[in-house]
């Protein structure tokens, strides 16, 4: 739980400075690549997660999970070499939407814990709004 509250971090404090008119700080440089490449790593890592879990269950929906999940993940990837950081954000932010439905649709399938499911839920929406803070401030 602390590590899904903690993996936010990166997506506040960043959306917020970006609100404030923050573009860029010492060391760190422009603020918005390093939200949008953030946010491309963990579309990339909850999409693994869907792998992890597919390569050990023994449901049949295994093959859509894995093309749903993949497709949404390169389409983010895709996003992130083609287009400018505004539009990536907002596509990284319907990425994990995406995601995090295919968790809905298929809890039963997947074995996906209710409690996991609520964390999952509100988590998702934290970075989605800060995504979208993001681009609009950007």
């Amino acid at each position: 739980r602390q590590i899904a509250f903690s993996g936010l971090l990166p997506f506040v404090v960043i959306s917020a400075m970006l609100s404030l008119g923050v573009n860029e700080v010492p060391i760190v440089g422009h603020l918005l690549p390093v939200l949008s490449s953030y946010a491309l790593l963990i579309v990339a890592f909850m999409a693994g997660t869907h792998w992890g879990i597919c390569v050990t269950s023994k449901t049949p929906l295994r093959g859509p999970i894995f093309l749903l999940s993949n497709a949404i993940a390169l389409a983010a990837w895709f996003a992130h070499l083609i287009t400018m950081p505004p539009l990536e954000l907002v596509i990284d932010a319907g990425a994990l939407i995406g995601l995090l439905v295919i968790e809905h649709r298929f809890q039963e399938p997947l074995a996906v814990d209710e409690q996991y499911l609520k964390l999952r839920t509100q988590v998702t929406a934290v970075a989605v709004i800060a995504l979208l803070i993001g681009a609009i401030f950007s």
